[in-house]
């Protein structure tokens, strides 16, 4: 028997369970799953498409679980106070107008 390390044919079950139980310990549960979704593909390729192995030892670990993270409320004091100072913001001279249909853009009357 081989080291797993030098031959993938040799990974089991318990080595893709303890990979697994070191990436939980990730900085982050979306790292983990992203760790967990690459040697799932790399074994389903090595059964399906290159026939290596018969079973993926992937196969029944369960990918981990992402926290589902709320994304904080802006809070209505905050909504006004960015509107009021949108409503402050004037570009140009004056303030622009919409240019009307068949009307000439005055940006257009710029000598080229």
């Amino acid at each position: 028997m081989e080291d797993p390390a030098e031959d993938p044919t040799e990974v089991t079950r318990a080595h893709s369970e303890a990979f697994q139980g070191w990436m939980i310990e990730a900085p982050s549960a979306s790292t983990a799953l992203n760790k967990h979704k690459g040697p799932r593909r790399f074994f389903r390729w090595l059964m399906q498409d290159e026939e290596e192995i018969d079973r993926s030892p992937m196969e029944r670990v369960r990918q981990p679980k992402t926290a589902k993270e709320l994304i904080p409320v802006i809070r209505d004091d905050d909504t006004n106070h960015g509107k009021a100072a949108a409503s402050r913001v004037r570009f140009g001279p004056k303030a622009a107008r919409p240019v009307r249909r068949g009307e000439r853009c005055a940006c257009a009357s710029v000598a080229a």
